[in-house]
């Protein structure tokens, strides 16, 4: 069974907090690696999240749901390459 508000919580901080993070980081913006590294940050937080709101949200075919936890799995294992580097 699927958490009840988990999907509205991160619909909630995607809508609410990713545009004041975002502005935060853009005024420490000295180089384009920053602003590259910015956009796939904040790319990324986009896709994690919206991609969590859409699969606790709604219903989905058992093969939809092993497919979008797939993705979920694949994007966590990006992101966390991501860091390392």
């Amino acid at each position: 069974m699927k958490p009840v508000f988990r999907g509205k919580i991160h619909f909630a901080a995607l809508i609410s907090l990713l545009p004041f993070v975002f502005y935060a980081m853009w005024e420490d913006i000295d180089k384009i690696i920053e602003y590259y590294a910015l956009t796939l940050l904040v790319g990324g937080t986009i896709i994690c999240w919206g991609t969590s709101t859409l699969f606790h949200c709604f219903l989905w075919r058992p093969e939809q749901e092993i497919l979008l936890q797939k993705i979920g799995k694949l994007k966590f294992l990006l992101m966390l390459n991501h860091f390392n580097v």
